[in-house]
């Protein structure tokens, strides 16, 4: 029920005398929004905006499915706002996805709450040859497409998708799918990024480029490395811990010649 609505009913003529005997169910919001408190706020945004709600109202707050209390919606969508221009400041110019500022802050946020997540280490191997032999337009493409990959297979479940900078990606899992999702990005990159080469080089499995010595050698075609880890909550202090761990993930993973999740 909404102070405003009923304050203009009784305040119209013959307001009072049409309504004064309803029943409050008369005037009630029949179809609120109910959400859980641990929504996530952009779930909460497009439900706002796909449903047209006021934004004078206040959406109803639940945990465990019981009434915990009211929100305005006007301050859900400030707070929204102020996020998404916070995080744009931070985000990679490239990909437009959250950097390290907020890498960070996801991590910090998963071990103050003490809820157990995983996080993975993206990179990409054979890159710099690739980008001397392609040209760094076609670098910035599979960036992009690295990128997009990684987004879509991350849609639907709970996760965070972020851009250290180059050709590095790290992902926060909240839930237990992150090793069947790091292995789809494999598959899918690889799959996608072939359209970047020369048939010759796709029939040849790579190409002869010069190493940093000079050297030439045979570099494979575009390949991942990823490493993933599971922080101990009871042990890691802080974001820099967990990112280190899965530095030396990504490192193990980078010893294989082929795309591999370590």
């Amino acid at each position: 029920m909404h102070k405003d609505q009923l304050t203009e009913v009784f305040a119209a003529p013959y307001g009072h005398a049409l309504y004064g005997k309803q029943p409050v169910t008369a005037l009630m919001h029949k179809q609120p929004l109910i959400v859980d408190e641990n929504q996530l706020l952009d779930t909460v945004s497009q439900q706002i905006t796909e449903h047209d709600f006021d934004i004078r109202r206040h959406i109803i707050i639940t945990r465990s499915e019981q009434y915990l209390g009211l929100a305005p919606l006007r301050d859900i969508l400030k707070h929204i706002t102020e996020e998404k221009i916070r995080h744009a400041q931070h985000a990679n110019p490239l990909t437009m996805l959250p950097g390290n500022v907020a890498i960070n802050e996801a991590i910090e946020h998963r071990l103050r709450t003490k809820n157990s997540f995983s996080l993975a280490y993206i990179d990409l191997n054979h890159f710099k040859q690739f980008n001397d032999l392609y040209g760094y337009a076609s670098g910035d493409s599979v960036i992009k497409l690295l990128a997009n990959v990684t987004v879509q297979a991350c849609a639907n479940i709970p996760s965070f998708v972020g851009h250290i900078g180059g050709d590095d990606f790290m992902v926060v899992f909240d839930s237990d799918d992150a090793v069947m999702i790091c292995n789809y990005i494999i598959k899918q990159f690889e799959l996608e990024s072939r359209a970047f080469f020369t048939p010759e080089h796709i029939a040849s499995g790579g190409y002869w480029a010069c190493n940093r010595e000079g050297e030439k050698k045979f570099v494979p075609l575009l390949t991942l490395s990823i490493g993933l880890v599971e922080p101990d909550l009871a042990l890691c202090n802080n974001s820099h811990q967990v990112a280190a761990l899965a530095t030396d993930a990504k490192k193990e993973a980078k010893r294989y010649r082929e795309s591999h999740l370590f």
